[in-house]
Parts: C-alpha cells; sequence; structure tokens
C-alpha cells in the first residue's frame, strides 16, 4: 500500500473553505490531512462533490477525564480550535459506484482533546470533489491541507 500525493494546499489568508476537485478515480481510498485552525472551537464539515445531503456520523471522544459519544446527520471532517489542530480524514472505497462511502476521521486537538469519527455519505457517485469548511467562520492563514491517493 502506497501513498500518493495528489495536492497540497497552503493558506496564504484567511478562507472559508478548502476545496479539492477533479479527482482521478484510480486509486483504492482517499485521505485528506490537514493542521489549522479557526476562530473558536467547532466541527468541520464537508462537501463530497457539492453536496452536504444524506449524510449521517457517529462519534467518540475523550479529553482525559470525560468521555462522550452521538450521533448526527452531517458530513462532519474533524474538528478545528483557536489553537493548531490536526486532522485525517479517510474516505475508503471512494469511486466505487456500487455502495456508500464510509469514512473515517482522527482529530487532534493539541490540550484539548483527541476525537475519532465514523462518518457514512449514502451515496453510490464516485467522489470526484472534496470541500472542507468550518462550521463557522474561517479558516486562519498558514493551515495545510494534502489530499492522497491511496494505491491498492
Amino acid at each position: 500500500m502506497s501513498w500518493v500525493a495528489l495536492a497540497n494546499i497552503t493558506l496564504s489568508s484567511t478562507a472559508s473553505s478548502v476545496t479539492f476537485s477533479n479527482i482521478p478515480n484510480t486509486y483504492r481510498d482517499l485521505v485528506l490531512v490537514y493542521d489549522a485552525q479557526g476562530g473558536s472551537a467547532q466541527e468541520v464539515r464537508l462537501a463530497l462533490n457539492g453536496s452536504t445531503a444524506n449524510g449521517t456520523f457517529v462519534y467518540m471522544l475523550g479529553d482525559g477525564s470525560t468521555t462522550g459519544s452521538g450521533t448526527a446527520s452531517a458530513l462532519i471532517a474533524g474538528t478545528i480550535s483557536t489553537n493548531r489542530s490536526n486532522n485525517i480524514l479517510q474516505i475508503m472505497d471512494y469511486s466505487a459506484t456500487d455502495k456508500h462511502k464510509t469514512m473515517l476521521i482522527r482529530s487532534n486537538r493539541p490540550s484539548e482533546a483527541t476525537l475519532a469519527y465514523a462518518c457514512r455519505w449514502a451515496s453510490t457517485s464516485a467522489v470526484t470533489s472534496v470541500q472542507v469548511y468550518p462550521n463557522s467562520g474561517n479558516w486562519t492563514s498558514g493551515g495545510t491541507f494534502a489530499l492522497y491517493g491511496i494505491a491498492g
């Protein structure tokens, strides 16, 4: 298994979202790794092929003293805070047209929490674009975003 760099983006100013488009369908999985921050602690939302519909997610979280879990109807790509946060989003079988897309997300917020999410996009469309954006506000300048294709 090897990771192939597809695109890298470094924000030179604030931005409301980051989008990777024209994703080739030649890999097994996609992995988005980003190290960024926002104006407040919040969820990062996800749009696949421009759509935010048909999403469900479950989550588990812990901060060393408390734990939590839950479900909601949204596409989540991690969390950010006013500190730099590192997130890893894996989209399995992203180019398959015979199944829903499942995702695993690990969100690391220094001195705050580590969170794990499982997410499902109820669509059989192949993923051709990925957009990530804070639930409110903007990404701050300096954030880095990298998209990889995972070759089987």
